[in-house]
């Protein structure tokens, strides 16, 4: 059969594909030389043809197929210079191809997070034993010796320690170090090493993952490393990954090889990097929503997909590199620890975020609200916890939106009013020339175009002749109609990086208002079951990649949260990840868990008939 090359730029990576291979199969699923390409390729809809987001450009060969979901989503000019989907691309001929969207250094992953300074209470402990030599008046076998210098009773060691464990005693003249996980003894090892005691801590999410790298006896943060998850070209929510999964007979296998292989290589490019000896790494917490989880685990999420929504597992699980790949080979003595969740769609990662913000043992009732790729609200406090979930988040994450896009450098992230100007003021991450819009930018858009009567209360971008005349020529030069459709123009083309305009369209504004009304309708259902006064609230923690960076005024105009609450609202940034590290620093977090896992009443919004009301009701915008 014959073969093809294509030359991906860039970094110059070349695959050997067979005639009429899809494109994005390519991508998403080849190896390169045993090594995980991080190749930035955004298909949120999951390669059905419909986001138009996977744009490759043909910078060398023949590629005169032109599919209709090419002509759907791109213009001429863009067709014209080589531009594709690579979802519809079938390889007819060798190809250099270039991705012009970013890599993982370009993206906004919130992953900051500060050192450790709570209550330190070791997951795995060390021993330090000076024990007695045997001789002939003391005939203790060597693991008794050990086990009785412990005192800890009901230990279990392994095969592996026990077979070489005469010959280290010896060696290091019976002065040794023991570390305990729980119950078990992951290691024995020669002289005094209880100061090296290193744990991982990972956020999965289904857009980026982050690592961190954390000194367990001092609490230091010695390092993160963040990236995108190489899911994402499978899809940019869990519910196009669990169709995949469907779809395709190794669909799940494929998946779980993805997430699994980039942990590793970023786990091990962590400790090398900072010159930390694998064998001293002895743990690894785990925090993601459930689908991630179940994904990272090989179990079929499919049941989370169908009515009634029930997961495999939610509860705290524990593997060591003798039970599981999932665990990296390179770290023997490691527990990995997959943080437990609540429903299908309150996952391990709002755990972490409740023991966070300590939501779980005030006495004051708080909410929570995860803004990501998916919406979770959590209510309560320690008298009771509640929590709901909301598809709010592909459309904050860019999906339908014309010229959405994630939260990575170039993104048009904040947009005020400038008065010196009279116009509309735009920062982009990094300061890099325009690629699109992302979450926050878009909340601050409509905001303004709400406080400048730019459209009605049910959002409907308002003609000229109904906009009053009292608004600058340069506000209403950004208000036009392209192809029949009503359009606010954010850059001409004259500041971005291809040339193109960057636009917000009606159809996108009603894309926004059906993420903010889901997140809202949540939170008012949320309230009305449970009982509570609006004003009993005295904490709003908001929490997530999306909710740390949009800008409270503008939320609160939008309609995202009640305005009564705008007195307590606290941006807490990635939650899940503070959650994770805690977990890794103290048993009693860890233990946490899994109270706040039976502490948590979980209510499906899809059986709520006040949550439809709701919804359609927070379609709207408040009068102005």
């Amino acid at each position: 059969m014959t073969a093809f090359t294509i030359t991906v730029l860039p970094g110059n990576i070349k695959y050997k594909v067979q005639k009429g291979a899809l494109l994005l199969d390519v991508l998403r699923t080849s190896k390169i030389e045993d090594a995980e390409p991080s190749l930035p390729l955004h298909t949120p809809c999951g390669g059905k043809g419909v986001c138009g987001k996977c744009l490759i450009q043909v910078i060398d060969g023949v590629s005169e197929n032109i599919d209709a979901a090419d002509l759907e989503s791109l213009t001429q000019e863009q067709i014209s210079a080589g531009f594709r989907l690579a979802c519809t691309l079938r390889i007819e001929s060798d190809l250099t191809i270039q991705l012009p969207g970013t890599d993982s250094n370009g993206q906004r992953i919130l992953s900051e997070q500060d050192h450790y300074r709570g209550e330190k209470n070791q997951v795995t402990k060390k021993y330090y034993l000076e024990l007695e030599p045997p001789a002939i008046d003391n005939q203790i076998d060597d693991l008794e010796r050990i086990v009785s210098a412990l005192g800890i009773d009901s230990l279990t060691v392994p095969g592996t320690i026990l077979s070489g464990l005469s010959e280290l005693l010896r060696k290091s003249d019976f002065k040794l170090t023991a570390a305990v996980t729980g119950e078990r003894v992951v290691s024995i090892e020669s002289g005094n090493t209880t100061a090296s005691n290193y744990f991982f801590s990972i956020d999965l999410g289904t857009t980026t993952v982050v690592v961190y790298l954390l000194n367990a006896v001092t609490g230091e943060l010695i390092d993160t490393l963040s990236e995108l998850n190489m899911q994402r070209s499978f899809g940019a929510d869990v519910i196009s990954r669990i169709s995949y999964t469907l779809d395709h007979e190794d669909g799940l296998a494929t998946l779980q090889n993805k997430i699994v292989n980039q942990l590793h290589r970023m786990m091990i490019s962590l400790v090398e990097k900072n010159d930390i000896p694998n064998d001293f790494v002895y743990g690894c917490i785990l925090a993601g929503n459930t689908t991630m989880l179940h994904l990272f685990n090989g179990t079929d999420p499919v049941p989370i997909a169908r009515s009634p929504y029930i997961p495999t597992f939610t509860q705290l699980m524990k593997y060591s590199s003798y039970e599981s790949e999932i665990v990296p080979i390179q770290f023997p003595h490691c527990t990995l620890y997959l943080l437990p969740g609540i429903s299908g769609y309150i996952g391990a990662d709002i755990t972490a975020g409740i023991l966070a913000v300590d939501l779980w043992k005030q006495t004051e009732t708080s909410l929570l609200i995860d803004i990501g790729t998916n919406g979770e609200i959590v209510l309560g406090s320690s008298a009771g916890i509640s929590a709901c979930a909301t598809a709010a988040g592909p459309a904050f994450e860019g999906f339908h939106i014309s010229c959405g896009i994630g939260g990575v450098a170039g993104a048009v992230q904040d947009i005020s009013f400038d008065t010196e100007n009279d116009d509309i003021s735009c920062k982009t991450i990094q300061n890099r020339p325009a690629v699109g819009i992302c979450g926050s930018g878009m909340v601050d858009l409509a905001a303004l175009m709400i406080n400048l009567n730019m459209v009605d209360s049910k959002g409907k971008f308002l003609k000229m002749d109904e906009i009053s005349p009292s608004l600058s020529n340069n506000l209403q030069k950004r208000r036009v109609r392209i192809e029949n459709k009503e359009v606010f123009v954010i850059d001409d083309g004259s500041g971005t990086a291809d040339g193109n305009p960057i636009i917000f369209t009606q159809q996108d504004m009603r894309e926004l208002q059906l993420a903010k009304a889901a997140i809202a309708a949540g939170i008012e259902t949320l309230i009305s079951q449970t009982g509570t006064l609006i004003t009993d609230i005295e904490h709003v923690y908001i929490a997530g990649g999306f909710g740390n960076y949009i800008h409270k005024s503008s939320a609160l105009v939008i309609g995202l949260i009640p305005q009564e609450l705008a007195h307590c609202i606290e941006l807490v940034g990635n939650s899940a990840g503070k959650g994770a590290i805690m977990c890794a620093m103290s048993q009693k977090a860890l233990s946490g868990c899994s109270t706040i896992r039976k502490m948590v009443n979980y209510i499906e919004l899809s059986s709520e008939k006040s949550f439809k009301r709701a919804l359609m009701k927070h379609m709207y915008f408040l009068e102005k």
